[in-house]
């Protein structure tokens, strides 16, 4: 036959929610960076595929 031990009262629930090292703290706002962000990466895409068709307009030019 087996005994049992109870249980401490302390170790039965731990409720790691409310103490657990950081705070939670406001993050900043970063949509406006983000768009920023991806209009200057959206430009430079499309400013290399404008500079890659002038640059094949300019080495293959329209025959006669």
């Amino acid at each position: 036959m087996t005994t049992t031990t109870p249980i401490d009262s302390d170790l039965q629930q731990q409720d790691d929610h409310e103490d657990h090292g950081h705070g939670h703290g406001e993050h900043p706002d970063l949509r406006m960076f983000g768009l920023a962000t991806f209009l200057v990466a959206d430009g430079m895409t499309f400013a290399g595929f404008f500079a890659a068709y002038l640059t094949y307009r300019a080495v293959n030019p329209l025959p006669p």
